[in-house]
């Protein structure tokens, strides 16, 4: 505690007085309802359905006149995010951008998230067995009841999904495994396909902690770690510090490192806006799970060793998800300089599915894993390509 007061003490003595100015985006303290009514729409709807393993999930919809006669698109988010997430691009966000050209908009909070953090039985702030998921329930459970949710109040007998990172993993197991959802599917797009992962990424130190999924899974059970970023007061600390000069060039390197970007993201001034919209939290076994899809280099269902597999799957190995079931139109688009999908791990799942609309796209060449949620140029560089598309598929 002592060497913390002491670099604490250090940046006081070392800084000049103006380097502890707070310089942001004050939308970033809106809350999602007045953020979109800022933007020019009625604000957020929120719906909420329980999932037949007790999980209280959140749906939310930019709330416009006469939506249900529009075709509805879902959302679906990247690990640790939410559906806040897809809103700091502001007017070049992806939900914005499709309620501009008239589709109803719908995004998933994922199990595990700030607004889907309830179950009919366990407390997900005391009970360990809350956590216990990762992207394959996700898939297998969650989406399909949003999909059906969404239905429900949509003329339309179908819908189309976007997913980003994780959120095309996630539809990737709904369309793979649950293969009666592909009828109510119009086409699913996948930005930054999520699906193999080579050595966990084409970073070495991402790929040797890869290499040591079973041992941290253990490290972090008995340390009693189950999830990822849930705590409020974490998030706040992190906007809260990112927006004094003095740590607004930190924030800017560590945001590269973690967006896997550098150029594409020079123009992002204020980064305590994603501190405030992405740390939504999930479950440490989302991680693990694909830390396990790198080391096998197998799209299968959680390992949760010999023993177990053995009473959950018949079997010693984790069954693979039924790619072969995957009869919807995919959209599969993943940027040059994305370094968790590379052209190996997309040359792989290619040859898996049947139905591929468009692997192209103008901004293929700079854009790495983040840029489809906070890059610049958007228009150019993605819309007019999906929106080409998504014509095909709207009726």
């Amino acid at each position: 505690m002592e060497r913390v007061k002491c670099v604490i003490c250090f940046f006081i003595v070392i800084s000049a007085v103006e380097g502890w100015e707070k310089i942001y985006d004050a939308d970033g303290d809106l809350p999602l309802n007045d953020f979109v009514e800022k933007l020019g729409f009625d604000g957020i709807e929120s719906y909420y359905t329980t999932t037949e393993d007790g999980y209280i999930i959140n749906i939310e919809r930019i709330k416009r006149k006469g939506s249900e006669k529009m075709m509805p698109v879902i959302i679906t988010h990247g690990m640790t995010a939410c559906a806040n997430t897809y809103f700091v691009n502001k007017n070049q966000s992806i939900p914005i951008v499709l309620a501009n050209h008239n589709y109803d908009v719908w995004l998933l909070n994922a199990r595990g998230t700030r607004k889907s953090s309830r179950h009919v039985t366990w407390n997900s702030t005391t009970d360990r067995e809350f956590w216990m998921f990762s992207w394959q329930e996700i898939g297998l459970i969650d989406l399909p009841a949003a999909i059906d949710l969404v239905l429900e109040h949509n003329n339309h007998k179908k819908v189309i999904l976007v997913g980003h990172s994780e959120g095309s993993t996630v539809i990737f197991v709904t369309l793979s495994d649950v293969p009666e959802y592909n009828e109510k599917v119009a086409l699913s797009v996948h930005l930054g396909v999520s699906v193999y992962h080579k050595g966990c990424a084409t970073i070495q130190l991402v790929t040797v902690i890869c290499s040591m999924e079973p041992y941290l899974a253990r490290l972090f059970d008995y340390m009693e770690w189950f999830a990822i970023f849930p705590s409020d007061h974490l998030r706040n600390v992190v906007r809260d510090l990112c927006r004094y000069t003095i740590f607004q060039g930190m924030c800017k390197e560590v945001g590269k490192i973690l967006t896997h970007s550098d150029e594409e993201i020079e123009h992002w001034k204020d980064w305590s806006i994603l501190g405030t919209y992405e740390m939504c939290g999930g479950s440490m076994r989302e991680a693990y799970h694909y830390m396990q899809v790198s080391n096998s280099g197998r799209f299968a269902r959680y390992d949760y060793g010999n023993r177990k597999n053995l009473e959950i799957y018949n079997s010693t190995e984790p069954t693979l998800f039924h790619l072969e079931n995957v009869k919807s139109p995919v959209v599969l688009w993943c940027g040059d300089k994305d370094m968790l999908c590379t052209k190996s791990d997309l040359d792989k799942l290619t040859p898996q599915l049947t139905n591929i609309e468009s692997t192209e796209f103008k901004g293929k060449s700079v854009f790495s894993h983040d840029e489809y949620v906070i890059g610049h140029n958007l228009d150019e560089k993605i819309y007019r390509d999906l929106f080409e598309i998504l014509k095909k598929y709207t009726d």
